[in-house]
């Protein structure tokens, strides 16, 4: 009976054994596909992508986005300013102002906006011009939000860069961009790629703007 007794004990230790395995083997699987799913995970149906950028859009292939965004006459061009960055705001401001002198080179009309965010990039306000340069009119934030929603025409938006990000990245939607670099020092090279790539004689409007700034001087 004894030995009976030890060879059922030891079929059952077997059986749990398997059943403790065949567990471990559902468990690794598991996290197998779970990181093969966030390694693969694209947040884009359409992407566009160089060694340092992405361009990634949901609402249509990236050239006919690009296309409907040349398309337009009406140009929001909206940067994201924070308090107290005064050093680096400038870049932000720079990047504006270059998609700004394109689209006004291309008979576009452009109306500006800065949005004024806290040192955290909480939103507090913004400033425009409403479309004409002479004007600069102060917007609480749900006007802010308001004035961006309600835009009828196409939408160009700089947000402030993300250096945890692995590419500089432009999203497109319905001809809208936005723009959104991993440091400073690339957000000018990637508003410039964008702009030139819906306006292709980007170059020729900058450098006819600098030399009529050079002869005033």
């Amino acid at each position: 009976m004894a030995v009976t007794k030890s060879a059922s004990n030891s079929v059952s230790e077997k059986k749990m054994n398997w059943k403790f395995i065949a567990g471990f083997l559902v468990v690794l699987i598991l996290m197998l596909v779970a990181a093969v799913a966030v390694l693969t995970y694209q947040p884009f149906r359409f992407v566009e992508e160089t060694p340092s950028l992405m361009l990634g859009s949901n609402s249509g292939p990236i050239p006919n986005e690009i296309s409907l965004f040349s398309s337009d006459t009406q140009y929001l061009v909206g940067v994201e300013l924070r308090n107290g960055e005064g050093l680096a705001n400038p870049y932000l401001a720079n990047a504006a102002n270059l998609f700004s002198v394109v689209l006004i080179g291309n008979q576009k009309n452009v109306t500006m906006l800065y949005f004024e965010h806290d040192s955290k990039g909480t939103l507090l306000g913004c400033r425009s011009n409403m479309g004409d340069v002479l004007r600069d009119v102060e917007l609480t934030k749900d006007e802010c939000l308001s004035f961006v929603n309600d835009f009828s025409g196409k939408k160009v938006l700089i947000k402030w860069p993300d250096p945890s990000r692995e590419k500089n990245l432009a999203v497109f939607e319905k001809g809208s961009v936005s723009v959104q670099s991993k440091d400073f020092d690339s957000l000018n090279n990637l508003s410039f790629w964008v702009i030139s790539r819906g306006f292709p004689n980007a170059q020729s409007v900058i450098d006819a703007v600098n030399g009529m700034a050079g002869s005033v001087q």
